[in-house]
């Protein structure tokens, strides 16, 4: 069970890597470039979610929040979506 445990929490590991990634290459790219690119939303974190809760290091478990922090794509790109459409409204533009 304890393999199993580090090979799911990696797995999952490995995965948060890669599409956290990816979405801070799509933030660059449209930082630098202006063009836009979508992220992937909320897989990242949900992998990273996966993560600590699958690898046996108890101490991991309690970060579990963190994830959602680092991928763009997870609470970042929400917080902005939102802002973004209050924004909007408060400024009357609603076509956008």
């Amino acid at each position: 069970m304890h393999t199993i445990s580090w090979i799911g929490g990696l797995t999952f590991g490995v995965v948060f890597l890669a599409l956290s990634t990816s979405n801070f290459v799509v933030v660059a790219s449209y930082l630098r470039h202006r063009r836009h690119v979508s992220a992937i939303p909320l897989l990242g974190g949900l992998a990273g979610i996966g993560a600590c809760f699958l690898l046996p290091i108890p101490c991991v478990r309690s970060f579990w929040w963190v994830p959602l922090i680092i991928d763009y794509g997870s609470l970042p790109m929400f917080i902005y979506f939102f802002a973004s459409r209050i924004a909007a409204s408060i400024r009357g533009d609603h076509a956008s």
